[in-house]
């Protein structure tokens, strides 16, 4: 499950239907995701922390090695 990602939208105060319109990813996928039974890629975590406007790594718990590359990415 990735809380940190629901509870992230959450104390922001989005509910998962306006996330899928800012960041065109499907209602149900942000749902999978969330609960742990779907895995995104580093740019759809980028995205979704983009539109949220927290760091990548407030949603995605990471090792080093793929922080510092979800970094760059949210980055660029």
């Amino acid at each position: 499950m990735n809380s940190k990602l629901k509870t992230t939208r959450k104390r922001i105060g989005i509910s998962q239907m306006d996330l899928s319109h800012k960041t065109g990813i499907s209602q149900g996928y942000l749902a999978r995701l969330e609960r742990g039974t779907r895995r995104g890629s580093i740019a759809v975590y980028a995205r979704l922390a983009h539109a949220l406007g927290v760091p990548i790594q407030e949603i995605l718990p990471l090792d080093d090695a793929l922080e510092q590359e979800a970094h760059d990415v949210y980055e660029s």
